[in-house]
C-alpha cells in the first residue's frame, strides 16, 4: 500500500494545485491531506495546505501548517511568504514584516515578494519603503500596469503627487482597462495635467458603463490583477471578460499580457488564439497560434488552428502549408485530417480531399468527429 501511496503522491499534488487554481479550496486540501499521508514534511503541499485552511477562515490550522513546512525546510521562501501575508491579513504587522524579509532574503528575485512587503509598507505609513520595494518589483517584472499603479499610491501617500501622476498614466499606458488608475488621473489631472483629466473622465465613463452585476465582476477581475499581477491566469480571465464585453483593443492588451507572463506555454498561446477566434478577431488570433507552434516544436494544434484560420479567411495556398506542416507533426491525428480534407475541397481538389478525410475517419474511430469526417466525404460524393 505504502509504495502504492508513493506513487500517486505527484498526481496529487497536480490535483491540489489545479483545485487552488480554480478556486476550488476544499478541494485543494483534501488532496493535499491525502499526500501528506504519503510524506508529511512535503513543503510544497503543507504550504499549499496551510493556503487552503486560510481561504476557509481557518487562520490558526494555516499557520500551524505553513510553520511546519519551516520546522523541516526553514528555507522555504514561499512558506515565509505565506505566513508574511497571513500576519497582514491578521494585522500582526511585525511578523508579516519578518516572514516578508525572510522570504525576500531567501528569493529576492521574486516580483511578488516585494510587492507584498511594499502593501506592507503602505499600510503603515512608511510609503517611502513602499516605493523602494514597488520599484526593485518592477525592476523584476517590467511593463507591469498593476505595480507602476501601486507606485503611484506609494508615492501619492508619501506626498510626491507629481511622481504619482507620472506613474498612474504609465499603468493607464500599460493597461488601458485599469479603471483605478484613471480615477487617480482625473483626481490629479485637475492641477496637474487638465486636458488629461479630461481624457481621464472620458475614459471612466466608458468603462464605467456596465451594468451593475458585470461592473462588480469587472472590479474584482481587476482587484485579482492587482492583488498577483505576476499570475498569467488573472490577465487572461480580465482578457476574456472585456471580449465578451465588446472592448477588444483592451482584451488583446490584457491577452498579450498574459501571453508575455508565461511565453513558453503554447495551451495557453492556443487558448488565447481560440478566444479570439470565436470572437471574430481573426487577425489578432493568428500571432497566438503561430507562437504557439513555434514555442513548442512538437504542437501541431497552433499550426493547424492557423491553417484553419486561413482557410475561414480564404487564403486557401497558405491553409494548406500550414495543415500540412501540422500533419508533418501529428501524422495520426484526424481532426487535422478533417480540416487538411476541408480546405483541399476548397481549393477544388476533391480526389486528395477524399483520400485524406477517409484516412481521418480510419483514425477517428467512433468518436463525434467521424461523424463530421462522414459528412465532408458525403458532400465530395453527391459534388461528384
Amino acid at each position: 500500500d505504502d509504495a502504492i501511496g508513493a506513487a500517486e503522491l505527484p498526481q496529487l499534488l497536480v490535483e491540489a494545485r489545479r483545485a487552488l487554481a480554480a478556486g476550488q479550496a476544499m478541494e485543494a486540501a483534501n488532496a493535499a491531506q491525502r499526500a501528506l499521508t504519503v510524506d508529511s514534511t512535503h513543503a510544497e503541499l503543507n504550504n499549499l495546505l496551510a493556503t487552503t485552511l486560510v481561504i476557509q477562515g481557518q487562520n490558526e490550522a494555516g499557520i500551524a501548517s505553513a510553520e511546519r513546512v519551516l520546522r523541516h525546510h526553514p528555507d522555504y521562501a514561499l512558506a515565509h511568504l505565506n505566513l508574511g501575508g497571513i500576519y497582514f491579513r491578521l494585522q500582526q504587522f511585525e511578523k508579516a514584516e519578518q516572514h516578508l524579509l525572510r522570504a525576500i532574503e531567501l528569493d529576492p528575485q521574486q516580483a511578488s515578494l516585494h510587492r507584498r512587503l511594499a502593501d506592507l509598507y503602505r499600510t503603515t505609513q512608511r510609503p517611502e519603503l513602499a516605493v523602494e520595494s514597488i520599484r526593485r518589483a518592477s525592476q523584476l517584472l517590467p511593463a507591469s500596469a498593476a505595480l507602476s499603479y501601486l507606485l503611484g499610491m506609494s508615492q501619492e501617500q508619501a506626498g510626491d503627487e507629481s511622481a504619482a501622476f507620472a506613474s498612474y498614466r504609465r499603468a493607464s499606458e500599460l493597461d488601458p482597462s485599469l479603471l483605478e488608475a484613471w480615477e487617480r488621473i482625473s483626481a490629479l489631472g485637475e492641477k496637474i495635467e487638465p486636458e488629461l483629466g479630461t481624457v481621464a473622465r472620458a475614459r471612466l465613463g466608458g468603462l464605467q458603463a456596465l451594468e451593475p452585476q458585470m461592473a462588480n465582476q469587472f472590479g474584482q477581475l481587476r482587484h485579482a490583477i492587482l492583488s498577483s499581477p505576476e499570475d498569467p491566469s488573472q490577465h487572461y480571465r480580465l482578457g476574456a471578460f472585456l471580449l465578451q464585453h465588446d472592448m477588444p483593443a483592451e482584451a488583446l492588451n490584457r491577452l498579450q499580457r498574459a501571453a508575455v507572463l508565461q511565453p513558453g506555454d503554447a495551451r495557453l498561446l492556443n487558448h488565447i488564439g481560440g478566444l479570439l477566434m470565436r470572437a471574430e478577431r481573426l487577425d489578432d488570433a493568428l500571432p497566438f497560434y503561430m507562437r504557439a507552434s513555434e514555442v513548442n516544436p512538437d504542437d501541431a494544434t497552433g499550426l493547424m488552428n492557423a491553417g484553419a484560420l486561413r482557410a475561414m479567411q480564404e487564403k486557401i495556398d497558405e491553409a494548406l502549408t500550414l495543415i500540412e506542416r501540422a500533419l508533418e507533426r501529428s501524422p495520426n491525428n484526424p481532426q487535422i485530417h478533417y480540416y487538411y480534407g476541408l480546405t483541399l475541397m476548397n481549393a477544388g481538389d476533391r480526389p486528395k480531399a477524399r483520400t485524406v478525410l477517409q484516412k481521418g475517419l480510419e483514425l477517428a474511430g467512433d468518436s463525434d468527429l467521424a461523424g463530421q469526417i462522414q459528412n465532408a466525404l458525403n458532400a465530395i460524393a453527391e459534388a461528384e
